[in-house]
């Protein structure tokens, strides 16, 4: 017997059933196993992907290869670190070589979008709603910290959103709900940047920097204004601290060390470490106290730290690329590095397994081909 299986369905599976038993059984962020799940999806369908790509696609994936492996050698041989502080480093670039993979390989049809979109909507609602109300949760999950999920949700929303060109009211209500009960402050300033790309049927380079600009700013106005309800100072909000600590880490750097960045997997001062201890879990795997630039939370302080501005440039550019040869527009290309920068302000972005997933299913959705079937063969007894 044969069964015969799409390969969205490597995704959509076992994703539908996370979502699923995390609403049957109330599941909190600290009982949930979502995130280890979504780094397998993620490395199974880049896999089960691979076909010849296009040179350049090629070029892109060795490059970051290679960097990998080089700074793993340099970092290896010039200080004790421990290979899960590199990878949690350096897994922008791994995803990076991974998604290269998918790209322009047509196995994702628009009607499992669709479906994966809509269902997800419908879930996190129910979610959201039980916990917020019912159960007095600040901050409801489906799958994990909401700041992360929400990301992979809005993507998703949107890659569907650019092949029906159509709002669907209710659909976007949800959303917008979703996002109003989550208290993420960053997944609601990424989801006004994305309206306006839905709503205006022209856009223009001056409303897109107008749009990223206007965000930016509301953001910084309503954490400072929420700190002086609460009696609290500009320097107490968490991700102003992170930014002070990393500005101490770099007082002696020259202008180009910005754009190479420290030595690979430096470790951050006694000063900074302790100061920020209360997140122990980023601190090294090493257990001695040490810790690395994850403890500043924004990706963009990360990778300025970690790869210089270059080698982000790198990653952002290359990211355009493969939605570019995928055939989006440059304001759909606009929008989701939007989302993506966005966000990376505050959390981890580019460096985790929701946007990975999320951006493989992007760059692997279908326009004209009939998707590819996974042929399991089934031995009868």
């Amino acid at each position: 017997m044969i069964i015969k299986v799409r390969q969205a369905d490597i995704i959509i599976f076992p994703i539908m059933l996370l979502a699923l038993i995390s609403l049957a059984l109330l599941i909190t962020a600290d009982e949930s196993i979502a995130t280890p799940v979504f780094e397998l999806i993620t490395i199974a369908y880049c896999l089960t992907s691979i076909k010849r790509p296009k040179k350049q696609i090629i070029l892109i994936s060795l490059i970051s290869a290679s960097y990998i492996i080089t700074s793993y050698l340099y970092a290896n041989l010039t200080k004790n670190i421990n290979p899960l502080d590199f990878i949690l480093a350096f897994k922008a670039y791994i995803y990076l070589s991974l998604l290269a993979l998918c790209v322009n390989k047509p196995t994702f049809p628009h009607s499992r979008l669709a479906l994966i979109s809509k269902l997800l909507i419908a879930i996190f609602s129910v979610k959201y709603i039980t916990s917020k109300f019912l159960l007095s949760i600040d901050r409801p999950i489906v799958f994990t910290e909401n700041n992360y999920e929400l990301i992979f949700l809005l993507i998703i929303y949107y890659v569907n959103f650019t092949f029906t060109k159509k709002i669907e009211p209710l659909w976007l209500a949800l959303l917008i709900l979703i996002f109003f009960l989550s208290g993420s402050r960053s997944s609601i300033v990424a989801l006004a940047l994305m309206i306006p790309f839905i709503t205006m049927k022209r856009l223009d380079y001056k409303i897109l920097i107008g749009t990223f600009i206007f965000t930016i700013v509301s953001i910084g106005i309503y954490y400072m204004f929420l700190e002086r309800l609460s009696g609290n100072s500009v320097e107490s909000i968490d991700r102003v601290r992170f930014f002070n600590f990393f500005l101490y880490e770099v007082r002696n750097w020259g202008f180009f060390d910005f754009f190479l960045g420290a030595g690979r997997l430096t470790p951050l001062t006694n000063s900074t470490c302790n100061g920020l201890s209360y997140y122990s879990t980023l601190l090294s795997f090493k257990g001695d106290g040490t810790c690395y630039s994850v403890i500043f939370h924004s990706y963009i302080l990360r990778a300025i730290f970690d790869h210089g501005l270059i080698l982000f440039s790198f990653l952002v550019s290359s990211i355009a690329y493969f939605l570019y040869t995928t055939g989006y527009s440059k304001p759909q290309i606009l929008c989701i590095l939007g989302i993506l920068l966005i966000t990376s302000l505050s959390v981890s972005s580019f460096n985790n397994a929701y946007v990975a997933l999320a951006l493989a299913i992007a760059v692997s959705a279908y326009r004209k081909e009939k998707p590819p079937l996974i042929e399991l063969q089934e031995n009868k007894p």
